[in-house]
């Protein structure tokens, strides 16, 4: 018997309440990341790490990022979105208390702990997060609304910056009593993730946010499917490109500015973070009139332009076109995501650990080389920077032929059944 379409209100505001609770965890989790980014290097100089040593500790991060992905679609398809938030948020709040035992103890062994943790709660919020808001309403508005929920982690990663900045100052050096301060708002952020975990516990949720998947298939079957699939292969490798390119350029951002320019001040402007959260601002704005597709078609496009002026010219010119990078990659991000996740609406929760492993991996080989080709082979910055080339012409090859095909695939959404046994499609 055809299902009948249905749009209760009782429907709408189950899309709503979890779109809501996305963008909320999402800023909040990009404001408690980016204080820990923010406290890092204070952490790492107050443990007189060598810069090798901080190479390997961020590679440390990324690595429990990738290996913790399949263990988080594992768990998200047996039990759901919601309970994996849950967990994620609960194990995060570990990470507090490790840092305070560093400082309490001056114990780099707990230091690198909360390192390992957070990475790990990187990954298995990213594999919940990100099908959850593409979930919450209909397939074909799927890529607009992970943009939407991403521009609030932008602005929360860019308050806890600031936070972290404006608490403790710009100075890298920690005497022990200023290091016991840089701990206080991270146990903070510890005691409100579990606090956190407790308040979304509360929130009744639709059935496709709290219960895991009914798919029969094996895991290993959809992941098999998935990798067969050109248009997902093509979705993780552009993703991976895109995660090279953004970490090659943020990690050298500081020493070309220094390198390039007779004088340098450590500014908001100067930050590529200030530059990426008003990109994605301006990329959901222009969304109203424009396909996401085509935005991040001429976004990557004059981006490939940008990277090779500042690898070409340096100097004044070289520095803005660097910081534009920031700005037009943006939306990238969410924009391949979201694609590859509204195609493989049944496979979600398996699509998304693939998609989190991908990037994982792209920015642990990236962060590790980039940093020791600055601080142990003291490469030129310039040619750094040129090396993230190769990488944005693939994330510009995937942007022209996604955006291509975008028209001819407008219709072709599955229309998967929600809890309610109403098709996604119709619910908005």
């Amino acid at each position: 018997m055809p299902l009948t379409p249905v749009n209760t209100p009782q429907e709408r505001n189950g899309l709503r309440l979890t779109l809501a609770v996305t963008v909320g965890l999402l800023a909040i989790w990009g404001m408690a990341l980016w204080l820990f980014n923010a406290l890092f290097f204070k952490f790492a100089h107050f443990f007189a790490m060598q810069p090798i040593g901080i190479a390997l500790t961020f590679a440390g991060f990324h690595l429990a990022y990738v290996l913790i992905a399949i263990p988080a679609l594992l768990f998200h398809r047996k039990f759901g979105f919601k309970l994996g938030i849950l967990l994620g948020l609960s194990v995060f709040g570990m990470a507090g208390f490790l840092l305070f035992l560093a400082m309490a103890q001056q114990e780099s062994l707990y230091f690198l702990g909360a390192v390992a943790v957070i990475g790990a709660c990187v990954a298995w919020l990213d594999s919940s997060l990100n099908p959850l808001a593409v979930k919450a309403g209909r397939p074909q508005t799927a890529v607009e609304r992970l943009n939407f929920a991403h521009v609030f982690y932008g602005l929360g990663m860019f308050a806890g910056y600031y936070t972290a900045v404006f608490v403790l100052g710009p100075d890298y050096l920690l005497s022990k009593v200023t290091a016991a301060q840089a701990v206080r708002p991270y146990v903070l952020v510890g005691l409100g993730a579990i606090l956190l975990a407790f308040v979304v516990e509360q929130i009744t949720l639709p059935r496709f946010a709290s219960a895991g998947c009914d798919n029969t298939s094996h895991w290993r079957d959809e992941a098999r499917w998935l990798l067969q699939d050109k248009r997902f292969r093509f979705s993780a490798i552009a993703l991976a490109a895109y995660s090279v390119v953004l970490s090659i350029l943020w990690t050298a951002n500081y020493r070309y500015n220094t390198h390039e320019m007779s004088s340098h001040l450590i500014t908001v402007v100067e930050r590529g973070s200030l530059w990426f959260v008003l990109g994605r601002i301006c990329g959901v704005v222009l969304m109203r009139w424009l396909p996401p597709m085509l935005i991040m078609r001429a976004g990557s496009a004059l981006c490939l332009l940008t990277v090779a002026l500042s690898a070409v010219c340096g100097g004044g010119l070289g520095w803005v076109s660097l910081i534009a990078c920031s700005f037009l990659l943006s939306i990238a991000y969410p924009t391949i995501f979201g694609t590859a996740l509204s195609n493989n609406w049944s496979r979600m929760a398996v699509a998304a650990g693939l998609l989190v492993m991908a990037s994982g991996i792209a920015n642990a080989v990236a962060a590790l080389c980039t940093s020791m080709a600055l601080d142990v082979l003291v490469i030129n910055p310039r040619l750094i920077v040129a090396a993230a080339l190769p990488f944005q012409a693939i994330v510009v090859a995937y942007a022209l032929k996604t955006g291509r095909s975008a028209s001819r695939a407008e219709n072709t959404f599955p229309t998967p059944v929600s809890a309610l046994g109403v098709p996604t499609g119709l619910q908005q």
